[in-house]
């Protein structure tokens, strides 16, 4: 991202809305996020109202003040586990940190010529730099409004979580927005998304579909497959039988968390596993099972373009 585009920093619940140089566009980091309620309050109104100002009524001297956060702001953000609530989760894109074996490889080769050159910042090469101006350039640009004219013939195999076709709309028009100096306009001056927006689309979202559709992280889809084909296992019976994700055995406390999920402190409840956000799986007598008729198959092709015949006159 070009400089001054993001804003590192652990926020507050209320926080944001006395930054007064916040300004619209700016991409929010926050790492290892701890979640509480008044916080994901204010994520999912900035979230709501993303096109518009958020506002915050406070009293100041008896007076009532409003405190804005500016449109237009984007969130990332990291946390140890799931422990989003599912409105939070269904507003999100989640993202999996690749540690498979063969990246653990090349990161510890990376590490080592690093350290061989003394050089500990993340490396600034072309590639890098032309991310960056090509970023620099769609944001110079007006707000562009795009338009997806094949929108029609989209068929999508689950529609039960009504935010997840809006959220394959958004991936075609980012895609769209990323190659606007290859993509059409039409005669409102709209941006045409093209059909290679639909693949660029389809990429990014089917390895994430199952996950999206229910909710889940990528490591708690391979444990609940492995309960589907598996029903009847204690966690410690997972754990013993072995349960591999990214060629690397889960432990028992990481199964636990993935399947029962996390209790913040203060809180009683349990929050971000697979059984509250799958209501098919069932928990008895300390064994997992899902009910009958569940399956994971349908989400293997979750979104098709369908190539309507022309009709002859």
């Amino acid at each position: 991202m070009p400089q001054g585009v993001i804003r590192e920093m652990t926020v507050s619940a209320k926080a944001l809305y006395y930054e007064d140089d916040l300004k619209e566009k700016t991409v929010i980091f926050s790492d290892d996020v701890s979640m509480s309620e008044d916080l994901e309050g204010t994520l999912k109104r900035t979230m709501s109202n993303f096109t518009k100002t958020t506002t915050h009524k406070t009293v100041e001297r008896g007076e009532a003040v409003p405190k804005i956060i500016p449109p237009r702001i984007v969130w990332w953000l990291t946390s140890v586990g799931d422990s989003f609530s599912e409105e939070l989760n269904n507003r999100l894109v989640g993202l999996d940190v690749d540690d498979d074996p063969e990246t653990d490889k090349l990161v510890f080769e990376h590490q080592k010529r690093q350290a061989t050159i003394g050089q500990a910042d993340l490396i600034e090469d072309e590639t890098v730099q032309i991310c960056r101006e090509m970023i620099r350039l769609i944001r110079d640009e007006e707000l562009f409004n795009v338009v997806i004219p094949f929108a029609e013939n989209i068929e999508m195999s689950h529609i039960e979580n009504r935010r997840n076709f809006p959220r394959f709309l958004d991936l075609i028009k980012a895609s769209a927005v990323l190659h606007f100096k290859q993509r059409e306009t039409d005669e409102e001056d709209d941006l045409l998304a093209a059909e290679d927006d639909f693949k660029f689309a389809l990429e990014l979202y089917t390895p994430r579909a199952q996950g999206l559709m229910m909710n889940l992280s990528d490591k708690q889809v391979a444990i609940a497959k492995f309960i589907l084909d598996n029903p009847g296992h204690t966690i410690k019976e997972m754990e013993e039988t072995g349960i591999e994700f990214k060629g690397k055995k889960l432990q028992y406390q990481d199964l636990y968390n993935n399947i029962m999920g996390r209790k913040k402190p203060n809180e009683s409840d349990y929050k971000g596993g697979i059984i509250q956000k799958v209501a098919e799986l069932r928990r008895i007598d300390d064994k997992f099972q899902f009910e009958d008729g569940f399956e994971f198959d349908s989400y293997k092709e979750p979104v098709k373009l369908i190539k309507k015949k022309a009709s002859c006159v």
